[in-house]
């Protein structure tokens, strides 16, 4: 019986002791379960935060490629426009040029109608004192008719006078009789072509003050931005070379262009290609925020930009980037801790050992409070 009981009073030792943990257990569950599911309340929270950011984005880069598009048009919209005004000036050169060939044709055809009514006028006149002198001639002829007697040498004279006016009559050929209207007719279209000369030279004049307009216009506005971008890059590659100098050299012109170079402190200045790699990079990062600072963005996207820079360029990098934020919206692809460290969020991409991989992402004001 004894040991019956010792035996009953070790299960119950052993059966009290199974409840305990399993209720330990128990315990153990529900508070896991209680953390998993405010685990997955916080991931939901950071889902739809992130699914917001992101609709952020998205919007800021539609807007951002309207824009883009916008800007695209206004220049293939001035393009074509500047295109149609030369198309245009080369066509009225054109009318120009044809206008004078006509305009010289009818001058000389004008002069050689004057030239030719000169001739018929002095003809004219030659055969009226010719027809007087015959009528004359004629009058004494029938004078000399009344006398009996006739001299043979004066009829023998008459009748070779009369053959030789008559020779001389018909010597002049056909005379045309509508020379005086063709002269007013073509003095009519000289005077049309005239004035259309007038107005070719006048809207030529006006086409050409056009465009030397625009030409100025366009010139000014290029040399105002390039003093802002220059002042602006001066000031991005002081800070970004800590200490550096930088500027650029514009050349006015259609065979003008921009010539970028860079001082880095210890150094001689030179173009922007000629550098080593990092301040290569450096001088083209300085060289983006200066244009960003003249024309802002609302977002912009770099990749990698400071992969080349070692730790404390790319620390001035990520200061600079700082303030750069407080006004844009900035989405870094970076592998720099520096860059890292000022970012708002991270979104990462990490394998899970399977062969597949997964999207981490954290909110660093989270994290820091």
């Amino acid at each position: 019986m004894r040991q019956q009981l010792a035996s009953l009073l070790q299960q119950q030792t052993q059966l009290r002791e199974a409840l305990a943990q399993s209720q330990a257990a128990h315990s153990q569950a529900e508070a896991l379960r209680e953390r998993i599911g405010a685990e997955q309340e916080r991931v939901e929270n950071t889902r739809r935060r992130i699914e917001a950011s992101l609709h952020q984005i998205n919007a800021a880069v539609e807007t951002a490629s309207q824009e883009k598009l916008l800007i695209m048009a206004q220049h293939q919209a001035a393009v074509s426009h500047r295109e149609q005004q030369r198309l245009g000036f080369e066509e009225k050169r054109r009318e120009w040029d044809q206008l004078k060939q006509n305009g010289l044709a009818l001058e000389n055809r004008l002069q050689a109608l004057q030239h030719e009514d000169r001739r018929l006028t002095a003809k004219t006149q030659q055969l009226e004192q010719e027809i007087f002198k015959l009528e004359h001639t004629w009058a004494e002829f029938v004078e000399d008719l009344a006398i009996p007697s006739l001299d043979p040498d004066q009829v023998a004279h008459a009748e070779a006078e009369l053959t030789r006016l008559d020779q001389t009559i018909a010597s002049l050929g056909d005379i045309m009789p509508g020379s005086l209207a063709l002269y007013e007719q073509l003095k009519t279209r000289w005077e049309y072509l005239a004035q259309q000369l007038d107005d070719v030279a006048c809207a030529r004049e006006d086409l050409l003050k056009t465009l030397d307009e625009l030409d100025q216009e366009v010139g000014r506005r290029i040399e105002v931005t390039a003093t802002r971008v220059e002042q602006a890059f001066s000031t991005a590659c002081q800070t970004l070379f800590s200490g550096g100098q930088g500027g650029l050299s514009w050349t006015p012109g259609d065979e003008g262009g921009v010539d970028v170079w860079v001082r880095p402190p210890g150094k001689r200045p030179s173009q922007l290609g000629l550098l080593s790699g990092g301040e290569k990079a450096l001088g083209g990062i300085a060289w983006l925020f200066s244009l960003l600072s003249v024309r802002p963005s609302p977002f912009i996207l770099l990749d990698e930009v400071e992969a080349s820079l070692d730790e404390a360029n790319a620390a001035r990098f990520a200061d600079y980037l700082a303030e750069l934020r407080k006004h844009t919206q900035c989405v870094i692809v970076t592998h720099h801790k520096s860059t890292m460290e000022i970012a708002d969020a991270l979104w990462g991409v990490a394998g899970d050992g399977q062969g597949q991989s997964r999207t981490v992402s954290v909110l660093l004001e989270q994290v820091s409070s």
